[in-house]
């Protein structure tokens, strides 16, 4: 996984500094597609050596896994904000709030699809999505299984691909139309509900 060969500095000057690329790379990439962001420009934006840039991230893929990770813990601090809410919803509501803010959030920050739902057409970013998936029906299994009436999963693979079917409706909603319309989350609502059905959930 790249976030484990990135190194984090220590120093204050140091730390500073890699704030000062990330955002840098955050900003390039409101205006930029992927392919045309490089370390060299960012090096040059931010005031910061290139030298210095490489000693944290090896490849402009590192730089993407470490702010794809920030933008994770923002989703993730949300369910995790909501989990004591989501303990008397039904599975369905859950789903669709949980949906209905991801939503929101991707579309209001053009870096977070890009480099989510777009992400580099590269086995390194395919594995970014993947962790990001990944992590994601981690928190739906804790919220579906603590409920006050708790889901018993027969296999917790089946909230993963759950999540792969919502996050493949999202992709194509991102590539099509640029955001992901409400008409989307509707669709992914739906398959959502077919196939917990089909797998005798609800």
């Amino acid at each position: 996984m790249l976030m484990n060969e990135v190194k984090m500095p220590v120093q204050k000057r140091s730390i500073e500094r890699l704030e000062k690329v990330i955002q840098t790379t955050i900003d390039l990439l409101e205006t930029r597609a992927l392919a045309e962001c490089n370390i060299q420009e960012i090096s040059q934006i931010s005031g910061v050596p290139r030298n210095h840039i490489y000693q944290y991230f090896p490849t402009i893929d590192h730089l993407f896994s470490l702010i794809v990770n920030r933008y994770f813990q923002k989703l993730q601090s949300y369910l995790t904000h909501n989990a004591q809410i989501y303990k008397t919803w039904s599975v369905l509501d859950i789903i669709q709030d949980a949906l209905s803010n991801a939503s929101a959030f991707y579309n209001q920050n053009k870096p977070a699809s890009m480099l989510i739902l777009g992400g580099p057409v590269n086995i390194e970013g395919f594995s970014l999505q993947e962790a990001v998936i990944e992590e994601i029906s981690k928190e739906f299994v804790k919220i579906f299984t603590q409920k006050e009436n708790p889901l018993t999963l027969k296999k917790t693979e089946d909230i993963t691909i759950m999540i792969e079917l919502i996050f493949s409706l999202m992709k194509h909603s991102f590539y099509r139309y640029g955001y992901i319309t409400e008409e989307l989350q509707q669709e992914a609502l739906l398959v959502c509900e077919a196939y917990l059905e089909k797998k005798a959930y609800i």
